[in-house]
């Protein structure tokens, strides 16, 4: 089990100060941003290293750029792993800006094509760009001092929600788990094939919606944290009280970037974290 040194909520550092260091030697730990985007989803980490690690990139890339100048450490010279969970607006809208302005060295996206003008955008930036890319099947990567485990589409699937792309960072005892749109039926697979570890931080699938948490799902992570990302009064009314109140039960602490801005968690190899809000 995880060790953890949750500040209380009321404890929370403000947008001025980052989350305190790591014991020495480990004093960088593994500090991951969830971007407060609007309704969307865009989180950078930056390993112990130094390296770069994105996840998702926001509906616009005005609120990619905007949220990595005010609360995600600045926009990066070189991102070392992109992973695209799948290809909703809301997800991959700035991240064809993103190809042309950054080094983007290895692109991990879920290989269910969109219709969408967006996604065509996003083709043509990775053809000019250039990147690795890597299939989203089952797999660990390296980058740095952090493990990345990717969790599958589910086979055969025909909508983008349920062909997500699930993301774990990995540092030592510290781990923060991704699960993009996933819904119960791919969250279900993923569970019955054995790919869903514990984790000390979850961000919350769909946005905190009634059908992107199931209490299986939640019993199996068993986070100390759980954010969601979403946007203030959006219309689809996310998060869900249901929803928050699955990784209640299981006694996380439910993070809401409409509330409090830009989230940062730094991880610590023994696995304790610290947390500041932006």
């Amino acid at each position: 089990m995880n060790t953890v040194a949750l500040l209380p909520l009321v404890a929370l550092l403000s947008a001025a100060q980052p989350p305190p260091r790591c014991p020495a030697p480990d004093s960088a730990g593994l500090l991951v941003r969830f971007l407060s985007v609007g309704q969307g989803d865009a989180a950078v980490a930056t390993t112990p290293d130094g390296r770069t690690i994105m996840v998702d990139g926001a509906p616009t890339w005005s609120a990619l750029h905007r949220a990595l100048r005010q609360g995600g450490g600045g926009v990066p010279t070189a991102v070392d792993l992109l992973v695209l969970s799948h290809n909703h607006q809301d997800h991959i809208g700035g991240v064809p800006t993103l190809l042309r302005r950054v080094a983007v060295r290895n692109v991990v996206e879920n290989g269910l094509p969109s219709a969408t003008a967006t996604y065509g955008q996003l083709l043509t930036a990775l053809q000019q760009a250039g990147p690795r890319l890597l299939a989203p099947t089952r797999r660990t990567l390296t980058v740095g001092t952090t493990t990345v485990a990717l969790l599958p589409p589910l086979p055969n699937a025909t909508t983008q929600n349920l062909a997500s792309v699930g993301t774990v960072l990995s540092y030592g005892r510290f781990s923060v788990l991704f699960a993009g749109d996933a819904e119960p039926r791919q969250l279900a697979w993923w569970l019955r094939q054995g790919y869903v570890p514990r984790a000390t931080v979850v961000k919350v699938p769909h946005h905190g919606s009634r059908n992107g948490t199931t209490a299986a799902f939640a019993r199996a992570t068993r986070p100390a944290v759980a954010v969601i990302s979403a946007g203030r009064n959006n219309r689809y009314r996310h998060p869900h009280p249901e929803g928050v109140a699955r990784w209640q039960a299981v006694g996380a602490t439910v993070m809401q970037t409409t509330l409090a801005g830009t989230i940062a968690v730094r991880g610590c190899s023994d696995g304790t974290y610290r947390v500041a809000r932006r």
